[in-house]
């Protein structure tokens, strides 16, 4: 097999999985794609569609300056929004495979020691420390 062929073949691969993949990606995204954002081709390569759709999506947001320092403002600005924080319910753990597993199946001392709400205990022993 040559290297145009493997490039092809490639290329054909990741046309067909993102054909597939990319409108689940897109509306996670919260992203609609519009005909200001798309600029229609001939080819309706996925690749560059996507990478149109990004790039209009990221420049609509307004920037804001953090720091003198434009490296930082830049870092700043693509990180706003902190973290995203899972809902959890506490009456369900996770096991190491990634199963639910529900506490009400447990004993109920484990099940009491899983669910329990240890920030007070913890505040208590930043005090004994001096670090609160």
């Amino acid at each position: 097999m040559k290297k145009q062929e493997l490039i092809k073949i490639i290329r054909e691969a990741v046309k067909l999985e993102l054909k597939a993949t990319l409108p689940n990606i897109l509306s996670e995204l919260n992203v609609k794609p519009s005909k200001s954002n798309i600029v229609e081709s001939k080819t309706d390569d996925p690749i560059e569609i996507t990478k149109k759709v990004l790039t209009a999506s990221k420049t609509n947001k307004p920037q804001k300056r953090y720091s003198k320092n434009e490296v930082f403002n830049k870092i700043l600005n693509e990180t706003t929004g902190g973290v995203p924080h899972e809902k959890h319910d506490p009456n369900t753990i996770k096991d190491f495979n990634g199963n639910e597993v529900s506490t009400s199946e447990l004993p109920e001392s484990l099940s009491r020691a899983l669910t329990r709400d240890y920030s007070e205990l913890l505040t208590a022993v930043d005090k004994k420390k001096g670090n609160a």
